[in-house]
């Protein structure tokens, strides 16, 4: 065959293979011709291809060619050059390939180490899920990846199965994957490269104007570059457009994977890495004006990555805020904690100050959130708060100080120190003549007083605390203390009244603070009232609405992750089955449960309290 095709002229060749493909698909066979990799093609098979489709006689041939697209972006390589002539004469048909689903790759999983139909052992049933996260879908990379996990023993044959020798709870991506992703970069240009770096550092999907803002270029030129890249189908597809609150205006783009995105990070060496988190903050910043704060935890990334520790730890706090208010303690733990730790590497400074002090406010009221009045770590943040009032001087956050250290000491149940407290809270309002202090103070003193058994008193200054309180003006007090004490005025008040003997007021004011709490929104605020106000239910014998309150109780805390009232709500709808017969099963939640709010004593005594108390018409307003 050899000595046959020796010298003879490419063109004849070429008309002898086309008939010879003739030849094949002579009658009613057909026949596929598959060709892969077509980017490394030399220019005969290109020939061969564009003489095989151009043939006017019938033939059964389907011609079908793959190719990476990242490889022929130069507007003269040979393959795009003949792909554009055919689809030009209708003679082709280019199809994108979309990455695998789940189920592609599950189904690859199957075929290759379950085959003939055979059930996939139970220990790969997880790693397919693991590599399509991991990889996108990407047939190249997901294959590279099962390679290596059979190369490496992860999954191995056993007993003429395969299976994996241990769970597996994550995979790596090979070297060579890696290599291949760094390879196309370098096949790109300066320009191109140093787009992708700023890129990689503004998002998996990004904005052209924030990309422009980091290199100090023009939006629409890099605007056209991306868009040279997404038309090479070379790491970025379109993203749509987007609008900024400063009215830019600019197309959005995101990497094709999270791998290139990756691997094109890993490049930026410290410095330039900063400076490029330094200037898409900035920028973004701008963009939002007084917006800002609604991308707080984006702009504390890039802060923080700029080594701006102050500006980061304000966004961090924001970011607690913003968790807080979506009924996310923990995530706003999590934010506080973090700008906590920025502040450590800012200079010593009066603001440096004033920043932490506001991250332990928040921080708090987070923890008094998810894990209740005594939690762990809560005495720390307050002394810690108490030397940075000291250092200060600021009457505010005193206030703030003063009232956590009344909460610690009376969920202690410690109610010398906590009268201690409260009255030297009171001293400083009437010191400070202002609304805020003064609603704390009287507050504070009035629950202080209930608590030691003296329901007059305490009605007293619960009276004189809400002639302070505007509910316009002070929505923000829960995010700042914990709880809104306009509302807990109105629940102490209510308990007060069932102590002197008027039940109805103590509704109507149970009442008042469960509306009040409703209309702030708070999660934390809505269980308080709830709890509290089902206590005056159970004491009034409502056993229907005991039951249906503890219910609405006990869901709310679940879905706003808030321990603090959850055991209470448990306790609460314990006394409904005692009046089914079911003999010590309402007790039950009463001895397993904590006690919500004050600790054992309080609670004990609050529930106790007796119906039958002797009514003095003088004292129920």
């Amino acid at each position: 065959m050899h000595k046959r095709v020796a010298g003879m002229a490419p063109e004849r060749m070429l008309r002898q293979m086309a008939e010879a493909v003739e030849a094949l698909t002579a009658g009613h066979r057909a026949l596929v011709l598959a060709f892969d990799d077509l980017q490394w093609s030399d220019h005969a098979t290109l020939e061969l291809i564009d003489v095989l489709v151009r043939r006017q006689l019938p033939a059964r041939l389907l011609i079908v060619g793959a190719y990476r697209t990242g490889e022929v972006s130069a507007p003269d390589h040979p393959l795009l050059v003949l792909k554009q002539d055919l689809q030009l004469h209708g003679r082709c048909e280019e199809i994108a390939l979309e990455p695998l689903s789940e189920g592609a790759v599950a189904a690859y999983f199957v075929a290759r180490f379950a085959p003939g139909g055979r059930t996939l052992a139970s220990s790969l049933k997880g790693p397919p899920d693991l590599v399509h996260a991991r990889t996108g879908g990407h047939p190249l990379f997901m294959a590279a990846v099962a390679d290596d996990l059979v190369r490496r023993g992860v999954i191995a044959r056993r007993r003429g199965r395969w299976a994996a020798a241990e769970p597996v709870h994550e995979v790596e991506l090979p070297a060579g994957v890696w290599q291949f992703i760094g390879q196309a970069i370098e096949r790109l240009g300066p320009e191109q490269q140093r787009l992708l770096e700023a890129a990689s550092v503004a998002g998996l999907e990004f904005s052209a104007a924030a990309v422009a803002a980091a290199l100090n270029a023009n939006a629409e030129a890099i605007e056209a570059r991306c868009t040279d890249l997404v038309r090479h189908q070379r790491f970025l597809r379109p993203a749509g457009v987007g609008e900024w609150p400063d009215g830019t205006v600019a197309a959005r783009f995101a990497f094709r994977h999270d791998l290139y995105r990756e691997a094109v990070s890993e490049r930026l060496g410290a410095s330039r890495r900063r400076a490029l988190h330094l200037q898409i903050g900035n920028w973004r910043e701008r963009a939002h004006g007084d917006r800002a704060d609604e991308i707080a935890a984006t702009l504390a990334v890039h802060f923080e990555e700029g080594r701006d520790h102050l500006r980061a730890a304000r966004y961090r706090q924001c970011a607690s805020e913003q968790a807080l208010r979506r009924h996310a303690p923990r995530e706003a733990i999590e934010h506080a904690r973090q700008g906590l730790a920025l502040i450590q590497g800012a200079p010593a400074s009066a603001e440096r100050a004033r920043r932490e002090l506001l991250l332990l406010q928040t921080l708090a009221v987070a923890l008094i959130t998810a894990k209740g009045f005594l939690a762990p770590g809560l005495a720390q943040v307050y002394t810690r708060a108490g030397e940075l009032c000291n250092e200060v001087d600021d009457p505010e956050t005193l206030v703030l100080v003063l009232c956590g250290w009344w909460s610690l000491a009376v969920n202690q149940g410690d109610f010398e120190r906590a009268s201690a407290v409260a009255d030297q809270l009171l001293a400083l309002a009437e010191r400070r003549p202002e609304p805020v202090p003064s609603l704390q103070a009287h507050v504070l003193v009035a629950q202080t007083r209930f608590f030691t058994g003296d329901p007059v008193a305490a009605g007293r200054h619960v009276e004189d605390g809400l002639a302070f309180y505007d509910v316009e003006h002070h929505r923000h007090l829960t995010a700042v203390y914990g709880e809104d004490n306009g509302v807990v005025g109105r629940l102490l008040r209510g308990w007060a009244q069932w102590m002197v003997g008027c039940p109805d007021q103590a509704r109507r004011h149970s009442d008042d603070g469960l509306r009040l709490s409703r209309e702030l929104g708070y999660a934390f605020g809505i269980a308080q009232a709830l709890w509290a106000r089902t206590i005056i239910d159970q004491h009034c014998g409502d056993v229907d609405r005991v039951r249906e309150r503890a219910e609405a109780l006990i869901r709310l805390c679940r879905e706003a992750e808030i321990t603090q009232w959850l055991g209470g709500g448990r306790i609460l709808r314990g006394p409904r089955a005692r009046g089914t017969g079911r003999a010590g099963h309402g007790t039950a939640p009463a001895r397993s449960g904590c006690l919500a709010r004050h600790g054992n004593s309080v609670d004990r005594a609050v529930l106790s309290c007796p119906a039958g108390r002797s009514v003095d018409a003088g004292r129920c307003a």
